[in-house]
């Protein structure tokens, strides 16, 4: 009975480390506000500036606005004062607050955990330090939408926490470690929309995506593959082992999966001038248009090539996984799926979660030969060394 007991503890214990990792994300990186409106609607919070603090609680509004180089801290009726840090430290690790960017005006979000404000090139600063695993929760329920399978939850929670971890510094000069846009993770606020988003993460508790020599992979995913992935080298410059092309039938027939755009021939063919074609207007009118029965990566015309990642960014196309057709005076872009079609397709795994694959299957099912481990099993040089456990 001992060592069961031992045994419950000390598992309790090592789980505890990563459940009180922080991480501060940037808010707002797309807007740099210059106005906010910062609203307690739980808790209570100490904020604490250059000079004073003072309490705020449920219910308290405080606006936060550039004035010159500092930082104007009223209530609407009284000024505080001008400061260039304003902390916001929540005090019995229960509070939320809801942040409104005003100038310019932009969506408000619910926070938990402490915010820190400061002052950076006329814009300000607004960060987040939240617990690791609320910040991974909040990330799943933006990507993933509030009415997935539980299944979908728990693979995309891996696989959101293994990007965070692989690139937990990429903002480290900015004072942050992640934003809160498509640069890194789509991040609004806490999740609160399905209870089970918050169980998925919790029930993959430290779990990430590894490759070879437990190098933490490049957790990428898109909305839908068209009915097949295609490989990293195909649309990035570097190629990775566990990024493969595979056929999908998971994502066919999802809401994603068919899609057209017709744009006219002209521009089509003066497109392809700018991208140095030389034959454009000698050639045949079909031999101008990309036909794919699997995905391709180049479109050729006699000795021009084109990458068909640079089409489908250049003209905004949902996928690169398309064919065309000529329609009068039109070509009209029949395309399949919708993303970059690398690592995990979002539909797929709902599907296949609702077929009653488990969080694992749908993982080596999208990424080949890959292990799902735990963090405190993989060597310290692979990981950042806020997450490396203290031995």
């Amino acid at each position: 009975m001992k060592f069961v007991f031992s045994f419950i503890l000390t598992f309790l214990i090592c789980s505890d480390f990563h459940a009180q990792q922080k991480i501060r994300v940037g808010l707002f990186q797309d807007l740099l506000p210059e106005a906010l409106v910062v609203h307690c609607i739980s808790g209570e919070y100490n904020v604490a500036t250059d000079t004073d603090e003072r309490k705020m609680q449920k219910g308290d509004l405080l606006y936060i606005s550039i004035t010159g180089d500092s930082v104007l801290l009223t209530d609407g009726d009284m000024n505080y004062g001008f400061y260039r840090h304003i902390n916001f430290k929540d005090i019995g690790q229960h509070g939320v607050l809801r942040i409104r960017p005003v100038n310019p005006s932009g969506e408000p979000g619910n926070y938990e955990g402490d915010l820190e404000i400061t002052i950076n090139h006329e814009t300000l600063y607004a960060v987040n330090i939240v617990d690791f695993d609320k910040y991974i929760a909040g990330v799943v329920e933006v990507e993933g939408g509030p009415a997935a399978p539980a299944g979908f939850y728990k693979a995309l929670a891996v696989l959101c926490r293994t990007y965070a971890i692989r690139n937990f510094h990429a903002h480290s000069t900015e004072g942050f470690n992640l934003c809160d846009q498509t640069h890194c993770q789509v991040y609004k606020g806490r999740s609160e929309q399905n209870p089970e988003i918050q169980g998925a993460v919790l029930a993959t508790h430290n779990l990430v995506l590894t490759g070879r020599y437990f190098v933490l992979v490049n957790a990428v995913y898109h909305s839908n593959s068209g009915g097949e992935t295609q490989r990293a080298s195909d649309v990035w410059t570097n190629d990775h082992e566990y990024l493969q092309a595979i056929l999908d039938p998971f994502s066919q027939d999802q809401p994603n999966y068919l899609w057209e755009k017709s744009i006219p021939f002209d521009l089509w063919k003066n497109y392809l001038i700018s991208n140095g074609f030389n034959t454009v207007n000698k050639a045949d009118s079909l031999d101008l248009l990309i036909t794919q029965n699997h995905r391709r990566k180049y479109f050729t015309l006699e000795k021009d090539t084109l990458r068909i990642e640079k089409v489908r960014s250049d003209l905004n196309l949902r996928s690169g996984f398309f064919n065309m057709e000529l329609k009068g005076d039109s070509v009209v872009f029949k395309g399949r799926g919708y993303g970059h079609g690398v690592g995990l397709s979002q539909e797929g795994a709902m599907e296949m979660a609702r077929q009653g694959f488990s969080f694992s299957d749908i993982l080596r099912f999208y990424f080949h030969q890959v292990q799902i481990r735990d963090i405190l099993n993989i060597p310290d040089e692979q990981l950042p060394e806020e997450f490396r456990e203290t031995r």
